[in-house]
C-alpha cells in the first residue's frame, strides 16, 4: 500500500487509461461478424479475426475496484469509470441523474453551496500551502477574503446580493446563502477559480493554482446512449407508461448542462418523446456556435434584453462541440416537432415581410436579426453523419464528412447526388458511403451518373475510399465480397397464392442448381491450369457471402459443401462460404477446418439465428458514435436496425 501512495499521480492516471482501452474494440479491418475469443494479434491487415478486447462490464469492475483503493486510485480511476455511460434499466437512469444533477429537490441548493464554500476553502488552503505558509491561520482567512471580494466585485459574474453573513459561522467573514437565487453551479465555480487566477496575478506573480474542485462527474463525461434502454416487461399500465415516464426531457436537459465534455449522443425509440427543443438546444447549441453577437466571453458585460436565456449561451460557449448524435429509430411526434422547429430557428433564414406583419413575433424577429449578423449556424464539428430516409440537405451545413450514408433517402435524384459528390467541398474526404436501394426504392444512380462519379467525384478520386455500397446501382467491380440477390432473378423468387401461401416459383432442388451453376461457380471457382505450367490460381472474384430472401435459404437448407446459412437475429440471413476469410491481409480459400475463422462461422451457422443483434453482413445503418462509420459493428437497437430488418 505505501508503494501505491508513492506513485505519481500521472502514472495511476496513466494505468487506469489503458485498463479503459483495453475495453474499446479494435477498429474493423473487414466486412465479418466479431469472433469471440482470444485468438490472438493478426499479423497483417484485413484480418478476419479481430484482436480481442476486454469485456465492458470487467473494464467497468476493475475501474471501481480502483475506486476503493485509496484517495488517489479513486482520482485516477474517476474519469475513466464516468467516461462512457450506457443507459440500460430505468431504475439506473434514475440514479444517474441523481448523481449527475445532484438530485430533484431543494437539498440541491443546500449542496451546491456547500460544495461552493469547500472549493473556496480548498482553494485558499492550496494556495496558502503554495507560498509556504500552510499553518498560518491569517494568511488562509486573508485569500477567502480575497476571493469573497472578488466574486462580489462588479466585474464579477456572482452578484453581490447572494454574498450574507453567516447566520452560525463567526470564523468566515460571508458564505454563500443556500436558499437564495444564486447563479448556476458551473458559474460559481469558473467564478471563483477566475477570482484566484487574478488575485494570483495581482499578488503573487507565478502563483500555481489548483483547479476548483468539483465533486460531481459529469464533467468527465463523454458519452451517453440509450441504445440498450427498455422498459419492456416492467407491468406498467398504459397511463404509467404516458404519465410517469422514466427518461422526461426535463431529466434529459438537467444532465446535458452537467456534461461539457459530452462529444457523442445516442437515441432510440424507447426514450424519444424527451428529445424536446430544449434539449436539441443543449446537444447542438455548443461550442463556439452557441456565442451571442455582442457578448463578451468574461464578466458581466453588455447583456442582451431581447436574450431570454443570457446565462445558457454563456455556458454553452465553453462547452466542446457535439462530433456525433445517431436519432435512429426516432419518430415520436415530440422530436418532429421539436425537430421542425429547431430547424426553423437555427437553419432556415427568415425572410422580413415589407409591411412589418412578421415582427409582432418576437422569436421570428430575433431569427431575422441573427440571420443578417452571423449567417446560418454550422457544424463544423460533424464529421460522420447518416442520411437514412431523408428528403433533403443543404450543402452550407455541413464542412467535412468521413462517413455518409443516402440509404433509401426517396426524394433525392440521381443528378443531385453527383452533383453533391463532385463539387460539395464536405464529400471530398469521405471514406465511407453508401448508396443503397432496393426493389421499393431503388437507387436513382444511372450508368452515366456512375462513370461520373468514378472518374471525377474527389471521394473516389483520391484513393481513400474503403467502404462502398452500390445496390440496385448499374455496377460491375470484381472485388466485391458481398452480392444481395433479393428479387433480383425469376430463379430465386418465389410467388404468394391465395390463403397467404408462398410457393416457390421453382423447386428447392432447382433454386440450389441456378444458384451455385449461375453464381457460385463462375465467381468463386479459379480456372482449370495446366500441370505443365504451374501457376497460383487466381480466383475471379472475391465473393463469399450472398444475402438471399428468407423463403429462398429455406429451400437451401444445411447448404452445399463449404457454404451455409447463417441467419440474423430478424429476417436477414446469407449464403456464407465459411471456408473463406481474410487473414495475414490476403483472401483464403480453403480454410482447415480446425481454423478458428471457419470454427465461428460453422457456430454462427449452427444457431440458426438465435444470436446477437451485431451479427450479419452489408450494415443498413451507419455506426455514428464511435467512428466506426459503415464497416463498425454494434449492437441492441442499433445492430437491429444494421442486420436484422430487410430494406
Amino acid at each position: 500500500m505505501s508503494a501505491n501512495l508513492q506513485c505519481p499521480s500521472e502514472l495511476l492516471f496513466i494505468i487506469c487509461s489503458h485498463i479503459y482501452a483495453a475495453g474499446i474494440p479494435a477498429v474493423p479491418s473487414s466486412l465479418d461478424p466479431v469472433a469471440l475469443g482470444d485468438y490472438g494479434m493478426p499479423t497483417a491487415l484485413p484480418s478476419s479475426m479481430a484482436p480481442s478486447h476486454w469485456p465492458e462490464p470487467l473494464v467497468r469492475k476493475t475501474l471501481n475496484n480502483l475506486c476503493l483503493v485509496n484517495h488517489a486510485w479513486y482520482e485516477a480511476a474517476k474519469p475513466w469509470l464516468w467516461r462512457r455511460i450506457e443507459v440500460r434499466l430505468p431504475r439506473s437512469w434514475l440514479s444517474l441523474v441523481d448523481e449527475i444533477t445532484g438530485g430533484e429537490d431543494e437539498q440541491n441548493v443546500e449542496r451546491t453551496a456547500i460544495a461552493v464554500e469547500q472549493s473556496i476553502q480548498a482553494v485558499a488552503e492550496a494556495a496558502v500551502a503554495t507560498t509556504g505558509a500552510s499553518s498560518d491561520e491569517e494568511a488562509l482567512k486573508k485569500w477567502k477574503e480575497r476571493i469573497l471580494q472578488t466574486l462580489a466585485g462588479p466585474d464579477g459574474s456572482v452578484p453581490p446580493e447572494v454574498l450574507t453573513p453567516p447566520a452560525s459561522r463567526d470564523p468566515s467573514p460571508r458564505r454563500l446563502r443556500a436558499k437564495s437565487q444564486s447563479p448556476a453551479r458551473w458559474k460559481l465555480m469558473r467564478s471563483i477559480s477566475d477570482a484566484v487566477q487574478d488575485i494570483a496575478d495581482r499578488n503573487e506573480f507565478g502563483l500555481y493554482v489548483p483547479r476548483v474542485h468539483d465533486p460531481r462527474p459529469g464533467r468527465f463525461i463523454r458519452h451517453v446512449d440509450f441504445n440498450h434502454f427498455r422498459t419492456i416487461g416492467m407491468r406498467r399500465s398504459v397511463e404509467e407508461g404516458v404519465n410517469s415516464r422514466f427518461v422526461t426531457g426535463q431529466r434529459v436537459e438537467a444532465i446535458l448542462k452537467e456534461m461539457p465534455n459530452l462529444t457523442a449522443f445516442g437515441a432510440t425509440e424507447y426514450m424519444d418523446g424527451a428529445l424536446t427543443l430544449p434539449v436539441l438546444n443543449e446537444l447542438f447549441l455548443r461550442g463556439p456556435s452557441s456565442r451571442v453577437p455582442g457578448r463578451p466571453s468574461r464578466g458581466r458585460g453588455l447583456v442582451d434584453p431581447n436574450i431570454a436565456d443570457e446565462e445558457d449561451h454563456e455556458r454553452r460557449r465553453d462547452c466542446s462541440e457535439l462530433e456525433a448524435v445517431d436519432f435512429t429509430g426516432c419518430v415520436s411526434a415530440v422530436f418532429v416537432s421539436a425537430l421542425t422547429e429547431f430547424v426553423g430557428t437555427h437553419l432556415s433564414p427568415v425572410i422580413n415581410d415589407t409591411n412589418g406583419e412578421d415582427h409582432r413575433d418576437d422569436r421570428r424577429h430575433r431569427r431575422a436579426v441573427r440571420f443578417e449578423e452571423d449567417g446560418p449556424l454550422t457544424f463544423s464539428g460533424l464529421r460522420r453523419l447518416s442520411l437514412r430516409g431523408v428528403k433533403s440537405i443543404q450543402p452550407h451545413v455541413l464542412n467535412s464528412l468521413r462517413s455518409l450514408s443516402l440509404a433509401r433517402c426517396i426524394r433525392l435524384t440521381g443528378e443531385s447526388i453527383k452533383t453533391f459528390l463532385i463539387q460539395a467541398p464536405a464529400a471530398a474526404q469521405i471514406q465511407e458511403l453508401t448508396l443503397y436501394g432496393d426493389q421499393t426504392f431503388p437507387s436513382p444512380l444511372s450508368t452515366e451518373d456512375l462513370e461520373e462519379l468514378f472518374t471525377l467525384a474527389p471521394c473516389f478520386t483520391s484513393g481513400e475510399l474503403i467502404y462502398l455500397d452500390l445496390s440496385s446501382s448499374p455496377t460491375k467491380a470484381q472485388n466485391v465480397e458481398i452480392l444481395t440477390l433479393i428479387s433480383t432473378s425469376q430463379d430465386l423468387e418465389w410467388n404468394r397464392t391465395g390463403g397467404g401461401i408462398e410457393m416457390p416459383r421453382s423447386t428447392a432442388r432447382q433454386t440450389s442448381l441456378a444458384l451455385h451453376s449461375k453464381i457460385i461457380s463462375p465467381l468463386c471457382t479459379p480456372p482449370l491450369t495446366s500441370i505443365l505450367a504451374p501457376t497460383v490460381a487466381q480466383y475471379p472474384t472475391r465473393v463469399r457471402v450472398i444475402e438471399l430472401s428468407m423463403p429462398v435459404l429455406v429451400g437451401l437448407g444445411a447448404g452445399a459443401g463449404t457454404w451455409r446459412t447463417i441467419r440474423s437475429k430478424g429476417g436477414r440471413g446469407w449464403y456464407v462460404d465459411t471456408a473463406s476469410g481474410w487473414v495475414g491481409g490476403e483472401l483464403v480459400r480453403g480454410l482447415p477446418r480446425d481454423h478458428p475463422f471457419r470454427i465461428e462461422m460453422n457456430r454462427l451457422a449452427d444457431a440458426n439465428g438465435n444470436v446477437n443483434s451485431g451479427v450479419g453482413w452489408h450494415a443498413r445503418k451507419m455506426e455514428v458514435l464511435h467512428g466506426c462509420g459503415m464497416s463498425g459493428r454494434e449492437d441492441g437497437l442499433y445492430g437491429a436496425v444494421s442486420f436484422a430488418y430487410q430494406g
